[in-house]
């Protein structure tokens, strides 16, 4: 995902068909005269940010996003090794202190990128696990940002929380490993400013359920244009507030509101 290219952009601008669209790259305008058309949904782009883009905006029926999970994956169902996995990570950047949660802890997920991880979606993120004790946040060790990694921990500790609660799973390379590994958390906690897009709908897909917060932009509607066009909308906060309260509401029954909500998922 970004802006196009210099040389998709000069391609494009020689209008080498009738119809040029922006679909997926960018979610956003190109704010090109050449691109005539934005892919996107109602949700995601709700018709009045239509003065804000210079391509017609055009809508898919459900979600905008389109991928080949179904086809490319069928063996995404949950492995037995997958919550051991997740909560006993190999690898780890470093081993940070302390420890103390048991096996029944309940699982919180975020697969994102780093550079998606912002102050307030940190600061979400602190507040839940400070106030839910026997819970675990678990992120990919993306191999690039080692220090990233460990700054999380930095950062989780100046807010009081042990960074034993945040553990690092290996990154995978593979899809499928990446589906039967992250189908063993409990829940997703999307970021705020810049949602999970693929990775959203992957973890959908491998049966984890995904706690948004829709924002202004496109890129901070996209938890929400899955959830609307699954008819599956109780994990849609209104507020960082609420946020808050609903990974706390699954946290405090230990794992069962969780399951209840992966077997309506």
């Amino acid at each position: 995902g970004g802006p196009l290219s210099v040389k998709s952009q000069v391609a494009l601008a020689l209008q080498p068909a009738p119809i040029a669209i922006n679909y997926l790259s960018w979610l956003s305008s190109q704010g090109a005269p050449y691109m005539q058309f934005f892919l996107t949904d109602r949700t995601a782009t709700p018709p009045e940010y239509a003065p804000h883009h210079t391509e017609k905006l055009a809508y898919m029926p459900w979600s905008y996003q389109l991928n080949s999970n179904r086809i490319m994956h069928p063996n995404h169902h949950w492995h037995p090794k997958a919550r051991y996995t997740l909560l006993h990570p190999p690898h780890q950047p470093d081993v940070p202190p302390g420890g103390g949660f048991d096996e029944g802890a309940v699982l919180f997920a975020n697969y994102n990128q780093l550079f998606k991880v912002g102050r307030d979606t940190f600061d979400a993120w602190s507040r839940i696990l400070s106030a839910a004790p026997n819970s675990i946040l678990s992120m990919l060790n993306f191999t690039g940002s080692p220090a990233g990694s460990r700054g999380l921990w930095g950062a989780m500790a100046r807010r009081g929380v042990s960074p034993a609660r945040l553990l690092y799973s290996p990154f995978c390379v593979d899809k499928d490993d990446f589906l039967r590994l992250s189908s063993g958390a409990d829940l997703f906690l999307d970021n705020f400013f810049y949602n999970a897009g693929t990775t959203g709908t992957d973890a959908i897909y491998a049966g984890v359920p995904v706690l948004t917060l829709p924002g202004e932009r496109t890129l901070a509607r996209m938890g929400a244009s899955f959830a609307v066009s699954l008819g599956f909308t109780p994990l849609l906060a209104r507020t960082a507030d609420d946020y808050v309260g609903i990974a706390l509401s699954v946290a405090a029954r230990g794992g069962r509101r969780a399951a209840y909500l992966k077997e309506q998922l």
